[in-house]
């Protein structure tokens, strides 16, 4: 069943063949599965990453190619709705959210950054936005999908057209070959600043062509 669509491509629900178990799966628009330097890099970074097991991370369990014109991202399936989501219908629906849910989300996803550079040293996440950030029905936040990274970095695409296309915030100096590890506090920025428009009922249109922002900016990891 159909999720939800977004820049990268559509995302829909399923089942691992092998286990069984329910899982997400990123279908990627057709241009980026038809560019090989981006899968070979996601596919990278998926499969250094595949065992990594922790509450704060939506486990990417492998980058699949079922056809030449088709390349797929299964991540184990996390119940709950996608921060964009969960926006748009406050919008739509004119309710805000509360600030301490606000404080709430930054408080789980500050250290789960954290948690990342703390074991990947020299590599971003790169990605935080709200559309990669899921909410379970028990208040946890979870990020999901947190190897695309790489493959950006090979589109060579200025900070301009990434924050137009994916709506991934790089931060001002960033180059083109390179993510930078600071990029993941410009994504808690973003994530910061839309959230907090929802509490205050600004609307979000109001951030669509906003220039990218910019920054100078003890948890257990099995791997």
């Amino acid at each position: 069943a159909r999720v939800s669509q977004e820049a990268f491509g559509t995302r829909t629900l399923s089942t691992d063949q092998d286990t069984g178990d329910p899982v997400e799966v990123l279908t990627f628009a057709p241009w980026l599965a038809r560019t090989p330097e981006f899968a070979a890099a996601v596919g990278e970074r998926a499969a250094r990453l595949a065992r990594v097991r922790h509450a704060l991370y939506a486990r990417v369990r492998q980058l699949d190619r079922p056809a030449e014109d088709s390349l797929r991202l299964l991540s184990d399936h996390v119940p709950g709705w996608r921060l964009d989501h969960v926006l748009d219908i406050a919008e739509h629906e004119r309710w805000s959210l509360d600030i301490s849910a606000v404080v709430m989300l930054l408080r789980q996803l500050i250290p789960a950054v954290a948690l990342f550079s703390r074991h990947q040293r020299d590599a971003a996440i790169g990605t935080i936005g709200p559309e990669r950030l899921i909410l379970t029905p028990q208040g946890r936040l979870v990020v999901a999908e947190y190897v695309l990274a790489p493959g950006i970095e090979k589109l060579q695409f200025s900070r301009e057209r990434l924050w137009r296309e994916f709506r991934v915030a790089v931060p001002h100096g960033a180059g083109l070959t390179r993510i930078p590890t600071n990029a993941d506090v410009v994504g808690i920025g973003v994530v910061a600043m839309l959230a907090s428009a929802s509490a205050f009922a600004i609307p979000m249109a109001t951030f669509g062509s906003l220039p990218v922002i910019t920054s100078d900016s003890t948890f257990a990891w099995s791997q």
